[in-house]
């Protein structure tokens, strides 16, 4: 079963998005306090990542080039999920290492069938 992380600064929307993920049977934590991601992660095993861009005190797209300089996490698989729509942002995002985009407002089917 793959293990999942989701980090978001709401804690309520972090919550949501785990708890859709573990009625599809997945294991899932929520996260919301993006100064405690690295610990989490190096103290699980996570097979992905469901990562917000808008945090306070770091972005997502940070947060992303940090794993990715991280061999640790090599096996990582990351989602970026975030209400922005421009496209130069979830451009920004791919080449910076992450294997896909969901937008905001969440779509079960969607965010189920890509993860």
């Amino acid at each position: 079963m793959s293990k999942i992380l989701v980090l978001d600064d709401s804690r309520a929307i972090a919550d949501y998005i785990s708890a859709i993920l573990r009625d599809t049977g997945y294991e899932s934590e929520s996260l919301s306090q993006p100064t405690q991601l690295m610990s989490m992660l190096h103290s699980h095993d996570f097979d992905l990542l469901l990562l917000d861009i808008y945090m306070p005190e770091i972005d997502g797209i940070q947060l992303l080039k940090k794993i990715r300089e991280d061999a640790s996490f090599d096996n990582l698989d990351i989602i970026i999920v975030s209400s922005i729509t421009d496209e130069h942002i979830v451009a920004k995002c791919l080449m910076n290492g992450a294997n896909d985009y969901i937008k905001k407002p969440i779509n079960d089917v969607i965010l189920t069938t890509r993860v």
